[in-house]
């Protein structure tokens, strides 16, 4: 299936959601559907700790796919692609080109959900999910978490201004071996230094993770947070869209010159 430029808002649960049932093999679980430049919001449930902007979990098969979507004030997550031991691995989700921000709490502020941006993983159920070329900003907690998931890849990433971690990736127990990938994180501003402990080798020339405020790449480079967006004027800049669906981020976030080619992400 394909879902194109849908909005979905104040709903009692997630926005949109591909799963499954439990009582159906991998096989038949949903796969191979397209969300494509949709923009989920205002979504809360009664006790305010399920209703998310976009999920793909539980009982979800390969090949789906969130493009040039939109999450924002969502009471539990902006993405949640969770797993858990009782219905195994999910099949690897594919989200890109995409943003999330201030969620985990009401449009009216009120309320207090998880609030991560990205929320990839659960259980310490290795799963390759991709998060591609995806901004998240001013969200409760995580901008991006593996939520124990210890196989994310992150390709051309942008965290900033978040409650807790911008990124933070670990696992679960000493007996899965943590296989993350990441190329091209842009990490600037965050609430404390993002966690990446259990894969020291990350910190590669190419990633630059936030040591609280700046980011620092593997060789010591260092990107100080004021001189990595044109602007970060949240209170009067709201992301939007062009004519074709695309998003249209109005120069907020965008790169200045300062960001080496193939690090953060680049939606304008």
């Amino acid at each position: 299936n394909e879902i194109r430029m849908v909005d979905t808002y104040l709903n009692g649960d997630t926005g949109i959601q591909i799963s499954g049932q439990s009582t159906d093999p991998f096989e038949k679980w949903p796969h191979d559907n397209l969300i494509l430049n949709c923009t989920s919001y205002g979504n809360c449930d009664p006790a305010q700790n399920n209703a998310d902007g976009f999920a793909a979990k539980l009982t979800c098969g390969n090949g789906n796919v969130f493009r040039g979507c939109i999450s924002y004030c969502n009471i539990d997550d902006g993405w949640d692609l969770f797993a858990k031991i009782e219905s195994g691995p999910i099949g690897a989700v594919i989200v890109e080109d995409c943003i999330a921000y201030e969620n985990g709490h009401r449009m009216d502020g009120t309320g207090n959900g998880d609030g991560n941006g990205f929320k990839m993983g659960g259980d310490g159920i290795a799963v390759p999910h991709v998060l591609r070329n995806s901004i998240s900003f001013k969200n409760g907690m995580s901008g991006i978490t593996s939520n124990s998931n210890p196989a994310l890849i992150l390709e051309k990433v942008t965290s900033t201004a978040n409650g807790s971690f911008n990124i933070t990736l670990y696992g679960k127990g000493k007996g899965e071996p943590r296989q993350f990938k990441a190329s091209g994180v842009l990490s600037v501003n965050g609430s404390t230094s993002d966690n990446f402990a259990e894969m020291p080798a990350l910190a590669s020339d190419n990633n630059f993770f936030c040591n609280g405020s700046n980011g620092i790449n593997g060789s010591g480079v260092e990107l100080k947070a004021d001189n990595v967006f044109v602007s970060t004027d949240v209170k009067n800049i709201v992301p939007g869209r062009k004519a074709d669906g695309s998003i249209d981020m109005k120069n907020l976030f965008k790169l200045t010159d300062n960001i080496p080619e193939g690090v953060g992400a680049r939606l304008d």
